[in-house]
């Protein structure tokens, strides 16, 4: 009970100090810069940033990272789009929706988006502008009319340009910033030339707080301030969700599918928006089995060897009565990362083929499937390698039924079901839209 209560005291003092030197150096530009992104649950700038910076922890990152963090930066500032325009300008759309999608997300030359669970050829009278996450070729058949994609160029030709890129921003001949972002530019670009053109009454669009989403919301509130802005938290928040510390930009709206979701962000300081709890558009029930005898892998992590070793440690517990016969389940924007497949490799090395299997589930570090397993009545085992950020704290995760099994191990159930996630139906999204005519009354 200490320990947990010591992660409890140090969450609510990093959020304090998060809040103040947000507070004290915020300008109207802020959240739109990358290394301005807190998020814990990846190695990224923000989090260097976040936890030498802001919060004094004076950890030990190398050179290596730093400069790797940087030129990943300079990367993603440089990194051209091709546009995909399938849409008719005579057409008159009602609706804008931002979002992303896969190769995973295309069948028979369809495009389902899965986060708002809507196949967008059948949805005439909203103008999808999605961006495509690979890098291979998108081939489309179907005569689409509502939609613009944007598509990453294969710009780097090599390493003399690498090398060249990397001295010229090192030496700081051109900035890092986010009005030099190409996919900015062109998300302007795009945005501007559909709203003098249409008649637009909502827009939508993916929410995690991160700087692409806070600069749509602005193009948005500069062009056509009339438009009333949806933003859907389509994901369960993060443990210790440092990212949604954003005085002054909270949104005046937010679509989300669990009233737990509005408490936890109303204590990192979101006092005037207008929380619209709904149904989830993207998570509908699953199958136990879906989650049971599975280990689940995280977005990010640091140390595999770590990992195993805790793995190791909870076979050995008898309480647990936990079986090395576990399925292992990549991240599914991970599946073509060296480390993750590395992990993979080791972990089928300490599985025994057995016919009995586990009840729980196992998760390893940040991931959301921790919160969708409760939601579907599956406990879960989560292994943390920095306990701090990654573990469900009852200061914010009031309806978790918290047992430390040691300092990095934790096993949790829910009290009450459909409190973090309010399990969808089909047309969800569809219906929502349909419902809008109507006036949107504050969730209490």
């Amino acid at each position: 009970m200490g320990s947990n209560l010591r992660i409890e005291a140090e969450q609510k003092k990093r959020i304090y100090k998060i809040n103040n030197f947000i507070s004290n150096n915020i300008n109207k530009n802020f959240f739109y810069n990358n290394n301005n992104y807190f998020a814990t649950w990846s190695n990224h700038e923000g989090k260097i940033k976040l936890q030498n910076e802001i919060l004094g922890e004076k950890r030990r990152f190398k050179i290596f990272d730093r400069l790797k963090y940087f030129f990943l930066r300079a990367i993603d500032q440089e990194q051209d789009y091709e546009i995909i325009e399938k849409f008719l300008f005579r057409k008159k759309f009602t609706n804008i929706v931002f979002s992303y999608f896969s190769s995973d997300d295309v069948l028979n030359s369809e495009i389902y988006d899965r986060f708002f669970s809507q196949n967008i050829f059948k949805d005439q009278k909203t103008l999808w502008i999605v961006i495509y996450q690979e890098d291979n070729e998108l081939i489309l058949k179907k005569n689409y009319k509502n939609i613009i994609i944007l598509k990453k160029k294969k710009f780097i030709q090599g390493k003399i340009f690498l090398i060249f890129l990397f001295i010229r921003y090192l030496l700081s001949f051109k900035k890092i910033c986010f009005s030099n972002n190409k996919l900015f530019n062109h998300l302007e670009i795009i945005f501007k030339k559909v709203l003098s053109n249409n008649y637009i009454r909502y827009f939508f669009y993916l929410f995690e707080a991160q700087p692409v989403q806070h600069y749509v919301n602005k193009i948005i509130r500069e062009v056509a301030p009339s438009i009333k802005c949806l933003p859907y938290l389509h994901t369960s928040l993060p443990a210790f969700p440092s990212e949604f510390i954003i005085p002054n930009f909270y949104p005046k709206n937010l679509i989300c599918h669990g009233i737990e979701s509005k408490k936890i962000l109303k204590k990192l300081g979101w006092k005037n928006t207008n929380f619209i709890i709904s149904k989830s558009f993207r998570y509908k029930k699953k199958n136990k089995t879906f989650f049971k005898n599975k280990i689940f892998l995280p977005y990010d992590f640091n140390d595999e060897i770590f990992i195993i070793n805790q793995i190791q440690e909870i076979f050995k517990n008898k309480l647990l009565d936990f079986f090395p016969s576990l399925e292992i389940q990549n991240h599914p924007f991970k599946k073509d990362s060296i480390k993750h497949l590395n992990l993979i490799e080791s972990l089928k090395k300490i599985m025994i083929n057995k016919k009995k299997a586990n009840d729980f589930c196992l998760c390893i570090g940040s991931t959301a499937t921790i919160v969708e397993s409760l939601e579907n009545s599956v406990p879960v085992i989560h292994i943390v390698e920095e306990p701090i950020y990654e573990v469900y704290s009852k200061f914010l995760w009031r309806n978790f039924i918290i047992k430390r099994i040691s300092n990095n191990i934790y096993h949790y159930k829910l009290k009450k079901k459909k409190s973090y996630i309010n399990f969808g139906l089909k047309y969800g999204f569809y219906k929502f839209k349909k419902k809008l005519g109507k006036k949107i009354v504050q969730s209490p």
